[in-house]
């Protein structure tokens, strides 16, 4: 945030506030293309992590005739 002399200040007038703060345009930063990347990736990898655990599980209640 950077503070900047406003145009309509009166000198001679009351004190008043004669500072603007002005914000970025973009109040949130957007991530970049890597780190996109990387977060598909994790889901990808839960996912993958999810349907092999299921699998095991799968075949051990097919081996001990559960299934």
């Amino acid at each position: 945030m950077a503070l900047t002399l406003r145009r309509d200040a009166e000198p001679t007038g009351p004190l008043a506030d004669d500072y603007l703060v002005e914000g970025d345009a973009a109040a949130e930063p957007t991530r970049t293309a890597g780190a996109q990347i990387a977060q598909a990736l994790q889901v990808l990898l839960i996912l993958l992590m999810a349907a092999l655990s299921l699998g095991i599980f799968w075949l051990l209640a097919l081996l001990l005739n559960i299934l």
